[in-house]
């Protein structure tokens, strides 16, 4: 006759939850349980990283773009065992569409941070929905990327330096 073995399952870890509500919207940031590892891992990262230069320039102003940012911070977060994915979910909120951008700082220790930014679509001359979409979305992912991590972007001076 064979033997049954019973395997316990591990508890699951639940998000913690802080809501913080601003003009009656919600606005929420979850952890793992423990981000003891995440943060010290973080600090390490962040002591690395210097800012982001603003090399692009768009309507009267200079800015870092989404690649810039990533760029920058690759290096430092991937030597410290830490990563970042983002997901877009369209709102399609009657009158009020958005793009919700959700940023997660993983830790290999399998500690976690997450973070919700909603940007509203706002109708833009000549882009169609598809390009307001885009546009909504790569802002929302780089000042989430860049919240994350604590990175600052700043004004690139290297062609003015003498």
């Amino acid at each position: 006759m064979a033997e049954t073995e019973i395997v316990q399952e591990e508890p699951k870890e639940e998000p913690k939850e802080e809501i913080i509500e601003i003009n009656n919207e919600k606005y929420e940031m979850q952890t793992s349980d423990s981000i003891g590892n995440l943060a010290g891992a973080l600090s390490k990262a962040q002591g690395e990283m210097t800012g982001v230069g603003k090399a692009k320039a768009g309507y009267g102003y200079k800015y870092a773009d989404l690649a810039s940012v990533i760029d920058s911070a690759r290096g430092p977060l991937s030597k410290n065992g830490l990563a970042v994915s983002q997901t877009h979910t369209l709102m399609r909120n009657p009158g009020k569409p958005s793009i919700l951008t959700q940023t997660i700082l993983m830790h290999e220790s399998g500690a976690w941070l997450k973070s919700s930014l909603d940007i509203p679509l706002t109708p833009m001359k000549q882009l169609s929905t598809p390009q307001i979409i885009g546009v909504a979305a790569t802002y929302s992912r780089r000042y989430s990327y860049q919240a994350i991590i604590g990175l600052a972007a700043e004004e690139d001076t290297d062609g003015t330096a003498k």
